[in-house]
């Protein structure tokens, strides 16, 4: 049987337990449907890999379900964003003065400094993370906040 029949089958044979699944773990039908799809496609463009595998069905609800994971961290990440910038322009509104300097001050910096501390203060990002983002080593964004 060549691959494109196999993973019909396997597609065929899946997708509707997987979203009902991801739907009864997750609440949300669209989130659900949307990451049964995305690791469908992975699935796809891996399936000589996957087809492979002791047990491909368990990585597709891994996979499906670090979708749903993901979706609902960058749903909660988005609000605190949200939160924050109303934060900011509450405070800024209070002291545009001290929101000018600031700004001011930060221009005056380099580039990968600037980034750093928005990261570090208005992110609130610990050094970890900010040197995942920056592509850079933890030692190197201390210093660049010190």
């Amino acid at each position: 049987m060549d691959d494109s029949v196999d993973f019909d089958a396997f597609f065929t044979r899946n997708y509707v337990p997987v979203v009902r699944t991801l739907w009864s773990y997750c609440g949300d039908r669209a989130v659900a449907e949307e990451a049964a799809q995305e690791a469908f496609v992975r699935a796809s463009c891996q399936w000589r890999q996957v087809s492979a595998m002791t047990a491909p069905t368990a990585w597709l609800y891994r996979v499906a379900r670090n979708e749903v994971n993901g979706h609902f961290r960058r749903l909660r990440a988005r609000r605190r964003a949200i939160a924050r910038h109303a934060s900011a322009v509450a405070e800024e509104a209070a002291d545009i003065d001290r929101a000018v300097s600031v700004r001011m001050a930060m221009r005056q910096l380099p580039e990968r400094q600037r980034a750093v501390l928005a990261l570090h203060y208005l992110a609130d990002l610990p050094v970890a993370e900010i040197a995942t983002v920056l592509d850079a080593p933890t030692g190197t964004i201390k210093s660049l906040l010190a």
